[in-house]
């Protein structure tokens, strides 16, 4: 199964992800994201990661093949919500938004499913970004809070709206995240499981509905 981790940087998806996948080798493997350059204006940046995500999905469904749940770090999702925060900012045009929703309206045309979404306080993003800061460098715009809350509330509006099956993780011990995963992880197994048992069974009363209808 393919399941997609989102949620504003800083919310504690990659270490999310490596926790599940160091805890339970045996059931999860880490999906690496792919590089790609960096555009100077937003605009420019956007649409680099939209290709990228398109061109990850290819490269994700080869590892689905694979008997491990697959986690992926971001997806096409997470494009789409930091679009709509950079329009409400006035980082981004409406025009350049119209042309990005037309390019992602061509690269994915289906919702997106199974989905871990990471959404802790606002607070717990400030402490967790400082934290990460005495270790790394500051990323772009990394240290604007209203930046952060802009994209948060896209996140929290819009993404059932464009997602299936949902986690929603508001929880912010790492522990408690994890087992939160993996009990959901199990849950949605067995539900795709029923459901192919179902489509199964439904097929065959359809062949021999058509066979009786054949002989009479």
């Amino acid at each position: 199964m393919l399941i997609y981790v989102v949620g504003v940087h800083g919310s504690g998806k990659t270490t999310l992800i490596d926790s599940l996948v160091n805890c339970y080798t045996d059931q999860f493997m880490k999906a690496k994201k792919l590089d790609i350059p960096k555009g100077e204006k937003i605009f420019e940046r956007q649409l680099l990661r939209y290709c990228r995500s398109y061109t990850q999905t290819f490269y994700e469904q080869q590892l689905a093949k694979k008997e491990k749940h697959v986690l992926c770090d971001r997806s096409y999702l997470d494009n789409s919500m930091y679009d709509a925060a950079f329009v409400q900012l006035e980082w981004m045009t409406a025009k350049e938004h119209r042309q990005i929703e037309s390019v992602k309206k061509i690269l994915f045309d289906q919702k997106l499913k199974n989905v871990i979404f990471v959404n802790p306080s606002l607070d717990y993003l400030q402490f967790h970004l400082k934290e990460r800061w005495t270790k790394e460098k500051v990323k772009w715009h990394e240290s604007n809070f209203e930046y952060l809350a802009h994209v948060q509330y896209q996140y929290r509006n819009q993404i059932r709206r464009e997602a299936e099956n949902i986690l929603n993780i508001e929880e912010e011990n790492l522990e408690k995240r994890v087992q939160s995963v993996v009990e959901w992880v199990n849950e949605s197994s067995q539900d795709n499981v029923k459901r192919t048992e179902y489509k199964i069974s439904h097929q065959a009363f359809d062949i021999v509905d058509t066979e009786r209808a054949l002989k009479t």
